[in-house]
Parts: structure tokens; C-alpha cells; sequence
């Protein structure tokens, strides 16, 4: 989540995340009403607490193993929990891109998407380990946890470079450490592993998506392993790139938006974040709906339109009214066909 706004499209709150990571995850920093408080994480990237800029903490919160909230203090109010999770208050879920989490019963309330890939256990969350894994999406848990381990096990205990990096460092992701374990691991993994030159350049090698596709590693020793699963619970193929439904993978944005039936042609079209990469999810807004690169939030609403079954209720950020507004009626929000043409001002 990058902005919350109310009914009007006025910014509630922005939220600003560590840059370079795959996805919106420990959390830097929350403006609100114009003061900057920051945050202050566990070793996964969930927060803990909040400070002000002369140090006050002004919110700060204690947890089960599983995310459920056993006691919070707050001036200032923080929905963000486990990473990538957003804190429904209506409901007490934590929505997770893809799916809603039950902190109470340690699980998620629907079926994994890219079914059994994520494991035996479709409702499970980050193989039912939270205090070692984390699952951003909804989907698939990382290999943050499990490359901290075999680098920083490396840095910190001496272990033979030539066994640790032919065995243990296949996948091994510099940018993993950084964002999800702070400069000081950071710093021990690339200061100590770089001389090794188990490092290549400031953040290292990444594995290329075709070799190693999510869902590949296998939890308990890190290792890479051949895909066993060749279709999902549901008779569908099988994507080891996180789709269940279709054979193929998401290889262009234009695909991506086309699945999501948002507009790539006609007056006005979808434009996603600078930088999207499409292997992932399209970021979401605090109503569900699709943000843009602009910051407008994209939601269903009823089709104006012939043989289209609904139509898409643009809500106009600040930068969109600048560029929008001449397409409403009261300047707040556009609606918009599936092929790109305004339905009504």
C-alpha cells in the first residue's frame, strides 16, 4: 500500500518502503497530516514500533507468533503488519495482495492461488513458520530467510568457501538482505562474503526467473529441486511463476493488464507504476482496486456499456486530477469502459 485517501480523494496517509525490493515491504517512514514518523522493524520487516522525528515513540505494538495483536499504543495510527499485509479494522483480517490472513487462526481464508506449489497446505502461511518466513503476496514465501541464513551462516562462522558457494549460495541475493534484515546483517553479508567474491557488483547475482521459478526452493534445506507439481488442486495447468489457470507465464505488462481486464487501448488507459515488473502482482489501493502510475485507484463499478460486464470507477489521486479532471463531472473520479472510452462525466 502506497497512499490511503478518503472519500473526497484527499490524502489520508503515504506510506514509503526500502528501495529496490520486489515488493512494497519494510517500511521506512509515514507522512500524515503533514508530520514524518518512522519506522522500526523486526528482523522480517514487520513494524514494531514508530517513532517521531525527536524519538517519541508514538505507536508501538506486541504480537503473537502469528501476527495477532496482544497489545498496542498509538497516537498515530499504523495498519501495516506481517509484510505486505494491511489491517482490516472492520473485519480484524489482514489483507495480503492476493488473499485475507486470519491472525487469530494463524491462516489465510482462501486457497493458495498458485495452489499446491506454496505447499500441502493451501491455507497455510509461510510454512507455517512466521517467526522465520514471511509471504508478501499471498502467494509464495521468499528466500530471504533461508539466503540470510546460508550467507550470514557463512560470513559469521568461518565455513569453507568453496562448499558454501558450490552447496549452500545457489540464489543468494544481496538485495534479499537488505531489505529484510538491516544494514548490520547487510553489512556483515556483503562485507565479509564480497572479498570471496560470492558477491558479484554492490548487490550480487540474481538467478534468471527461468531457472529459478518461485515455488522451486525447497523449504528446510534451501536447495534447488525439480518441479514435481504439474497441475494445480483444480485440474488447471500449472505456472511455477505464480498463475494457476493458464500454461502461460506473465512475460509482458500487457498481458498482465489484459488478464485483469484494465483498458490498454481507446482515450484513456492503464499506465501501472514506473518500473512494474509483471512477473508480479499489480500493486492494490486501500479500496481493492488497481492503483496506476499516477496514483488513481481503478475499482469495479456497473457497465454503461453493451456486452461488458462491468466498467471501471477511476478515483483520482491529486496528480490525476491535474490530468484527468477534464474528463468528470465533480473532479473526484472518471468512469471508463474496458476498451478505454469514457462512459460518463
Amino acid at each position: 500500500m502506497a497512499a490511503e485517501y478518503d472519500d473526497s480523494g484527499s490524502l489520508i496517509a503515504e506510506y514509503h518502503y526500502t528501495p529496490g525490493l520486489s515488493w512494497m515491504t519494510a517500511p521506512v517512514y509515514q507522512r500524515r497530516g503533514g508530520q514524518v514518523v518512522y519506522y522500526i522493524n523486526d528482523h522480517l520487516g514487520t513494524p514494531i514500533r514508530m517513532v517521531a522525528k525527536n524519538g517519541a515513540i508514538v505507536w508501538q505494538a506486541d504480537y503473537s507468533a502469528f501476527g495477532q495483536l496482544k497489545s498496542e499504543t498509538a497516537t498515530i495510527p499504523n495498519p501495516l503488519r506481517f509484510p505486505g499485509q494491511y489491517h482490516d479494522p472492520e473485519t480484524g483480517l489482514y489483507h495480503n495482495t492476493m488473499r485475507d490472513y486470519d491472525p487469530e487462526l494463524g491462516r489465510y481464508l482462501q486457497r493458495d492461488p498458485i495452489g499446491l506449489a506454496g505447499g500441502l497446505n493451501v491455507y497455510g502461511y509461510a510454512y507455517q513458520n512466521p517467526l522465520a518466513y514471511f509471504d508478501p503476496t499471498g502467494e509464495v514465501v521468499p528466500a530471504v530467510a533461508m539466503d540470510y541464513a546460508r550467507c550470514l551462516g557463512g560470513c559469521l562462522g568461518g565455513v569453507a568457501a568453496g562448499y558454501v558457494l558450490e552447496k549452500l549460495l545457489m540464489g543468494c541475493d544481496a538485495d534479499g538482505l537488505i531489505g529484510a534484515l538491516g544494514g548490520a546483517a547487510a553489512g556483515c553479508a556483503l562485507g565479509g562474503l564480497n572479498p570471496l567474491k560470492w558477491f558479484k557488483g554492490p548487490k550480487g547475482p540474481k538467478l534468471d526467473r527461468k531457472d529459478n521459478p518461485l515455488g522451486r526452493l525447497e523449504p528446510t534445506t534451501g536447495k534447488l529441486v525439480p518441479d514435481r507439481v504439474t497441475k494445480t488442486a483444480a485440474d488447471l495447468p500449472f505456472d511455477p511463476r505464480g498463475t494457476a489457470g493458464t500454461a502461460k507465464a506473465w512475460t509482458s505488462i500487457k498481458g498482465r493488464l489484459k488478464a485483469a481486464e484494465l483498458p490498454t487501448t481507446g482515450k484513456i488507459r492503464f499506465v501501472p507504476r514506473k518500473g512494474y515488473d509483471p512477473a508480479n502482482p499489480l500493486a492494490r489501493g486501500p479500496n481493492n482496486g488497481y492503483l496506476d502510475r499516477f496514483g488513481n485507484e481503478w475499482t469495479k463499478g456497473p457497465s454503461r456499456t453493451q456486452g461488458q460486464t462491468f466498467e471501471w470507477d477511476v478515483q483520482l489521486s491529486k496528480t490525476g486530477k491535474s490530468k484527468l479532471g477534464w474528463v468528470t463531472r465533480d473532479g473526484s473520479h472518471a468512469n471508463v469502459s474496458l476498451d478505454g472510452r469514457i462512459t460518463r462525466k
